[in-house]
């Protein structure tokens, strides 16, 4: 008897414990961005701010906003200069070690593997690595920043050509590409 009912209360102490999740509409002051799908957003804790870069609404676009969470605003950041092509399906990761965003991949009147680098302090655009240096181009790919090996990890993905198992990382040390896909079974492309 006594085995059945510490099962029963782990469930119910776990039920009463856990936190209920709800969501909140943050206000949009200032001017917000347009309606759009494929975009990416990326959190900067130092700045307390969201980052939207790119996605597609009637058109694929390369804009990049910042929503202040201390501010509660949206702000589109214009900048001179070179910057990624519009593009949707891409990744956006914050790279907290040089406090910029980075963007990876994606698609618009073609597919992308092209890297680039946004400095939020500076506010400028870097090419970090151009098409064709490392994996395939590719939209539709998942990305990650890791912070123990200070790089950019990205996996699958797919073109109007097929699907992708493959993973990559990027050095943000010596801006390179590197293969690490696992060898034996690796999940359905």
């Amino acid at each position: 008897m006594c085995a059945r009912i510490l099962p029963l209360f782990t469930t119910f102490a776990l039920v009463t414990l856990a936190q209920p999740l709800t969501y909140t509409l943050l206000p949009a002051g200032g001017t917000p961005p347009t309606g759009r799908v494929d975009g990416t957003i990326g959190y900067d804790p130092s700045g307390a701010s969201l980052y939207l870069f790119g996605g597609q609404d009637n058109a694929a676009r390369n804009d990049l906003w910042v929503y202040s969470l201390r501010e509660s605003r949206w702000r589109e950041i214009t900048t001179g200069g070179a910057k990624p092509a519009p593009r949707w399906g891409h990744t956006l990761a914050v790279d907290p070690v040089r406090r910029r965003l980075i963007v990876f991949g994606g698609q618009a009147s073609g597919f992308f593997s092209d890297v680039w680098a946004f400095d939020i302090s500076a506010g400028t655009w870097t090419e970090l690595a151009p098409n064709d240096r490392g994996p395939s181009r590719r939209y539709g790919h998942s990305g990650v920043y890791d912070p123990r090996g200070d790089r950019l990890v990205i996996s699958h993905g797919f073109t109007n050509a097929g699907r992708f198992d493959d993973t990559w990382s990027f050095d943000f040390a010596s801006n390179s590409w590197r293969n690490i896909t696992p060898g034996g079974t690796r999940p359905l492309r």
